[in-house]
């Protein structure tokens, strides 16, 4: 409910009017596609920070997929035959 109240008020407030504005009128659809990537990108990260925040306090343990791409390598132990 939380990302769909932020795309209404984003909406409302006219921040899809005002980001497809910035494009011509032949690109009109990928203005708009510009303007609700611009738009849920802020809530897509606190939605992510706020998951994070219940695991933790539910104490939920598990490897999230995103760790292996940004997170330095681990030493290995065992040295490859």
């Amino acid at each position: 409910m939380g990302l769909i109240a932020w795309f209404y008020a984003g909406r409302e407030l006219g921040m899809l009017d005002l980001i497809s504005q910035q494009f011509p009128d032949s690109h009109a659809g990928a203005g708009l596609m510009v303007a609700i990537m611009v738009l849920m990108a802020p809530a897509f990260l606190i939605w992510k920070f706020y998951n994070r925040w219940v695991e933790s306090k539910l104490k939920v343990t598990g490897k999230y997929l995103e760790d292996e791409a940004y997170l330095p390598p681990k030493t290995r132990t065992k040295k490859p035959k």
